[in-house]
């Protein structure tokens, strides 16, 4: 996986969701190593609610973990709200194994599209409008799929 293709695939997943990103400048010297992870906010303006996910390598996936480093420079995307997020979400039940086995594909440019595309349509679920800065139902069961490797049973 090339470093200037990982810069491509996210302008394309931008345009796709209708969001804007802001790429770090050390993302092509740092995306191989990854030592701190890749953390992915979304922000959508109508519910002032930002929502983070924090990714690290693990072999040839991106795997969710549940903390957020102390201090993270080597990789943040910000993805805010676009037309898309006005709309219903589609393709829930296709986006669920994949979500809950925790892995989302590095090697594969489509699976790895998809899956991200996938989870920001999750993030920016019209259900957010007007709640305040609180996650919704659907959020929260979006972070139990994420982490439910991780949580205590």
């Amino acid at each position: 996986m090339g470093n200037g293709n990982y810069d491509w695939k996210l302008s394309y997943l931008c345009r796709k969701i209708g969001a804007y990103a802001q790429v770090s400048p050390m993302v092509r010297q740092q995306m191989d190593s990854l030592p701190e992870g890749l953390v992915i906010s979304c922000y959508v303006p109508v519910s002032d609610a930002t929502i983070q996910f924090h990714f690290k390598k693990a072999g040839q996936y991106i795997r969710p973990v549940q903390t957020l480093p102390d201090s993270y420079q080597s990789v943040q995307y910000r993805f805010s709200s676009g037309r898309q997020a006005q709309r219903i979400l589609r393709g829930k039940e296709h986006a669920r194994p994949a979500l809950a086995r925790g892995e989302i594909a590095v090697s594969g440019q489509s699976a790895h599209i998809m899956a991200m595309n996938r989870l920001i349509r999750y993030s920016l679920s019209p259900n957010l409008q007007g709640t305040g800065g609180a996650l919704p139902i659907k959020v929260r069961y979006l972070w139990y799929l994420l982490f439910q490797k991780d949580a205590t049973t």
